[in-house]
């Protein structure tokens, strides 16, 4: 359709490495909006760099604009996305603030629509992405916000390791222990490990802290947050080479 749909690519000279390889294999690449071609003349060439510039630059406007709306949402006590935590499910709220529906992520990521009531409404399958298996996206709307809401079985189970890390002093791995055999279901659908327990001790969602950028696998962006009267400010550096990396 446009360049932009080919790819987005950090350095623009990398389009033409894609080009070779089409053309090695006998076909072409034509741009349908832009009427450019691999095989067109130095003036096609001179636009398919500036149009991979321009659009790298989209990239990282719209990079910059996601991590700056999950800081916003968080600030104002909304889940910013992504799966919820372990002991809470997902619910939208309509622009009126009245509660739309409740999204409950199996250890199987099958994810459950419910209605507020309790009535199971959908079911969404996982999908296949990227070859690994995640959970599909709900169907909210974009004038919903989600929050978090207490998933009744799991937060039982998420104040029980509490009760035994805070008042018995117990340690990580004693507490998976405890969890494994009494046969309780884990985060991810395994047996519980010390690191399973050692992420909701140190979750601050469970003191009611909705937070975002804790961690990061960003590809465009380095992220830091500064401290701003009572909350924080995320500063961003475009990174010159794109990447994925976990921070």
């Amino acid at each position: 359709y446009n360049v932009a749909r080919f790819g987005r690519f950090d350095d623009p000279k990398k389009l033409f490495h894609h080009f070779h390889e089409i053309e090695r294999h006998g076909y072409e690449f034509y741009s349908v909006m832009e009427g450019l071609r691999s095989r067109g003349n130095i003036a096609d060439f001179i636009q398919l760099i500036i149009r991979g510039e321009q659009a790298y630059a989209y990239t990282l406007d719209l990079s910059e604009y996601g991590i700056r709306t999950g800081c916003s949402l968080a600030e104002k006590g909304f889940w910013p996305g992504g799966i919820a935590p372990f002991g809470y499910d997902r619910m939208t709220y309509a622009a009126d603030g009245q509660p739309r529906y409740r999204y409950v992520t199996r250890s199987d990521k099958t994810v459950e629509k419910y209605a507020p009531d309790g009535l199971l409404l959908d079911t969404f399958a996982p999908v296949q992405d990227k070859g690994k298996v995640r959970s599909a996206y709900s169907d909210k709307l974009r004038t919903e916000k989600v929050k978090l809401v207490p998933n009744p079985a799991q937060a039982r189970i998420v104040s029980q390791i509490f009760e035994w890390f805070v008042r018995e002093g117990w340690g990580l791995k004693k507490i998976a222990g405890a969890l494994n055999r009494k046969g309780t279901s884990a985060p991810r659908g395994r047996n519980w490990l010390q690191g399973s327990v050692r992420g909701i001790l140190r979750n601050p969602a469970y003191r009611g802290a909705v937070v975002y950028g804790r961690r990061s696998d960003g590809k465009h962006h380095d992220v830091r947050f500064e401290k701003a009267g009572i909350g924080f400010v995320p500063k961003m550096t475009p990174r010159r080479v794109a990447r994925r990396g976990f921070v």
